[in-house]
């Protein structure tokens, strides 16, 4: 499929092919981030001569490819992971048993030399006495069948009495005799567990807390070489120009793995999937062109949301759900709540690090182990970051001591009956001022922690509570945070084109809350909060006989409200979907481990009874109707500022029309290249002018990425670590409902904001062109000195000049 659309993506005027993980995954996998052999194609997807065919038309097309690559973990599947295999049925004699980051001396006597393997969908002895853990023969091999998993058995716990001369004889002996079976399973070098004994039990660091993916120890040489082998191969044979590293927090040492991958790659474009917090700096010291681009998709998502609202939907908000309208709160709560039942494991190997440095310094000295753990708690559930860096070869800086400084404030002032010498000593070992070994793995393994309590807490789950207006919600993003100024965005773009000038600029990825035009949509309610309001009170008067028994709460009922206007027309099916999934993720009236089957029927019932209900549907879409052309602006001047930022701007498939699509796995439905192809071929003849009064399926978007790339091809150095980056202020009356800047001194962009609160009127704003004649690349009109910005903007919605001559 990839290779068949390449010719598309070249003429359309991209640079890169970006494709995620294409290693060998699990049978069925639908992303392909649980690798079981990083030394092979995926076969699902065309394996090496699959693989030989994508490059080859890639590099036909002028294009380079860019690869996603997955050096925390794989996936812990021990029919399909031979690694993995290996280490089950040896133990810590297997050759692979450091591949994997696994605790060989638990608290739990019976765990020790063994991996907690929590598979099992019913108690153990329940599925001995019914017969779904049994012995059988693959490949020649007597294994252990679990219920349909292949799990192998050690050599020597294969005993055959004399009586059972063959292996038939032995396994249907066995398999008669439960208790001998019984016995044979707990002679193993893993110990069968009930999927809910994970979070609490298992002794393996996972992918977040999904047992179904072991983390691998990549600061190991051995481990770096063969997760790498391959993409290596790739890179020395001029095929891949550039790596995305995934979830480079869950790595020990992030730091040292990049500059491994760096003096392995030199040459390469290499960015990393890293959240950072609002005001948190990616470390310099990182040998990488920057991150992949959330940073920047939640300061221009802010630009669009009108800090004027805020108050109104604050108190709409408020009312109609009855939730707490503050984040903090909501933030804070969910951190603790998920490191308690998610990280049980995690958090009890952390303590009993904690307690073995306590037992090493005087500073600790009398302070109980019972405190120190409910004080380390606090501090986890503080963290404003996802984590610190801080190592034995790289001591915290400034930044990385205030960050630790204000997680132990935080903590201090929600305990303040623990004894203030317990702060002093935590602030000091997270800070590596206590220097040892084990003082060492202490603090990166917490750092590991924190990345994935605010991964699981804020990302997968507080941004499914605090609803109050919803296309805040993004990964990276900080609701409690309402909107960006124009002079933050300025401030943050500069700091790109001086630190960062190659970073990927994204607004729609796979992992995505909600599509680039959804929330360009949604964006808009911020400056229209009574109306919203009067519209949400209309809707759930004329629906509330579909909710029973105060199902579905009001909170879910409100961000139905916001999602159904965000990704209207959707259908029952895909919205039904979508709110099944955030109320899970939510965690209140039912979640992924235990459903809750009345919630959840009730609403289904109330997503698709809404959707049929008519007088709803009318009401819906007249709210709607006025507003479509102005979410079409912001989406249009989102694209742009992408197009012409500092860095390099990523397009996720299919977002080169209008998408409105939410979380996965609706982002990633087929695409119809058809239809841009099709679109694309009409513009080589239509106007700025004919496109915008027919916009159709995504016209004028695709005419902004065609016309921007197209500039930033024939003219790179506008655009790349040449091209400064220069604000340009308007000058008049509405000046804040403007964004424009220079690239490169010889191109311009200028887009409009808070278009509805502008209402098409400019009064007498202008903007102040340079010396010379500027020519716009979608209207082809020219224009000199200082220039109305109701003529600039009249026949398009968003404006990028080139100074003729330049």
């Amino acid at each position: 499929m990839a290779a068949a659309i390449t010719d598309y993506l070249a003429a359309l005027g991209i640079s890169h092919v970006y494709c995620s993980p294409c290693l060998q995954s699990a049978r069925g996998s639908t992303h392909g981030y649980d690798i079981v052999e990083p030394r092979r194609v995926s076969d699902e997807r065309g394996g090496e001569e699959g693989f030989g065919r994508l490059c080859r038309s890639v590099a036909e097309g002028g294009m380079d490819m860019v690869l996603d690559i997955v050096p925390n973990h794989m996936a812990a599947s021990p029919s399909e992971n031979l690694l993995w295999r290996d280490v089950l049925a040896k133990g810590q004699a297997s050759q692979r048993a450091e591949f994997f980051d696994i605790n060989w001396d638990p608290p739990e006597a019976s765990l020790r030399g063994r991996v907690l393997l929590p598979v099992l969908a019913s108690p153990l002895e329940e599925m001995l006495q019914s017969g779904q853990i049994r012995l059988a023969i693959r490949d020649g091999q007597i294994v252990c069948d679990c219920n349909g998993m292949e799990l192998p058995l050690a050599e020597e716990s294969i005993q055959p009495r004399t009586e059972e001369s063959t292996a038939s004889e032995y396994i249907d002996k066995v398999n008669a005799d439960h208790l001998r079976l019984k016995g044979m399973l707990y002679v193993q070098h893993y110990r069968l567990a009930h999927w809910r004994d994970a979070d609490t039990r298992i002794n393996y660091r996972r992918f977040f807390s999904i047992a179904g993916l072991v983390a691998v120890r990549v600061e190991h040489d051995d481990v770096f070489e063969f997760v790498h082998e391959l993409i290596l191969k790739w890179v020395n044979a001029g095929l891949v120009a550039g790596l995305r590293v995934d979830h480079i927090d869950g790595l020990r040492d992030p730091g040292g793995y990049l500059k491994r991958l760096r003096r392995e790659c030199p040459r390469q474009w290499i960015v990393v999937e890293k959240i950072l917090a609002h005001g948190e700096r990616l470390p310099e010291t990182w040998p990488v062109q920057g991150t992949t681009g959330y940073d920047f998709l939640n300061q221009v998502n802010g630009l669009f949301v009108d800090p004027d609202g805020e108050a109104g939907l604050t108190s709409m908000y408020g009312r109609f759900t009855g939730e707490t309208t503050d984040w903090p709160t909501v933030f804070s709560a969910c951190r603790l709540e998920l490191l308690d039942n998610s990280f049980g494991s995690e958090f009890s190997r952390l303590s009993g690090l904690l307690e073995q440095v306590a037992g090493r310094h005087e500073a600790a000295a009398g302070l109980e182990s019972d405190r120190l753990r409910q004080a380390l708690r606090e501090v986890i559930g503080a963290f404003g970051v996802y984590r610190t860096y801080v190592g034995p070869d790289s001591p915290a800086d400034q930044a990385q001591e205030r960050q630790i400084d204000q997680a132990i404030e935080a903590a201090r002032r929600r305990r303040p009956d623990l004894p203030a010498r317990t702060w002093d000593f935590l602030a000091d070992l997270m800070k590596l001022r206590l220097t040892g070994d084990a003082e060492a793995d202490f603090v990166q393994r917490l750092q590991q922690l924190t990345g994935a309590v605010a991964a699981k807490g804020v990302e997968d789950t507080a941004l499914y509570r605090f609803n109050r207006l919803a296309s805040l919600n993004e990964v990276g993003g900080d609701p409690g945070r309402f909107g960006t100024s124009v002079q933050e965005f300025h401030l943050f773009c500069q700091h790109l084109q001086s630190h960062w000038p190659q970073t990927m600029l994204a607004s729609s990825t796979h992992d995505t809350k909600r599509s680039e035009d959804v929330i360009a949509r949604m964006a808009l309610l911020s400056e229209i909060p009574g109306n919203w309001a009067q519209a949400v009170d209309r809707w759930s008067r004329v629906l509330s006989r579909l909710r029973r028994d105060d199902m579905p709460t009001r909170n879910d009922e409100y961000l139905f409200y916001q999602t159904a206007f965000g990704a209207w027309p959707i259908s029952p099916e895909r919205l039904s979907a979508y709110m099944i999934k955030a109320v899970r993720e939510a965690r209140l009236r039912t979640t992924w481990q235990d459903p809750c089957g009345a919630y959840e029927d009730a609403l289904q019932e109330f997503v698709t009874s809404a959707l049929a209900d008519r007088e709803f549907v009318d009401d819906l879409e007249a709210f709607l109707e006025p507003l479509r052309r102005p979410a079409m602006a912001n989406s249009l001047a989102a694209t742009l500022l992408k197009c012409t930022a500092p860095g390099v701007p990523d397009f996720y498939q299919g977002s080169e029309l209008w998408s409105l699509s939410l979380v996965d796995p609706d982002n990633r439905r087929p695409v119809d290249y058809a239809q841009g192809q099709s679109v694309l071929a009409q513009l080589a003849q239509a106007s700025a002018e004919e496109v915008w009064a027919n916009p159709g399926p995504g016209r004028p978007k695709m005419l902004v990425i065609l016309r921007a790339l197209a500039l930033r091809r024939r003219r790179p150095e506008l655009f790349d670590e040449r091209g400064d980056y220069e604000p340009l202020h308007a000058v008049g009356q509405r000046t804040d409902h403007v964004v424009a800047f220079t690239r490169g001194r010889a191109a311009l962009a200028v887009v409009p904001r808070l278009s509805l609160r502008l209402a098409g009127d400019w009064i007498d704003t202008t903007i102040p062109l340079p010396p010379g004649e500027w020519v716009d690349q979608f209207t082809r009109r020219a224009f000199i000195g200082n220039t109305p910005l109701s003529q600039l903007l009249e026949v398009f919605p968003v404006s990028l000049l080139v100074k003729e001559g330049a």
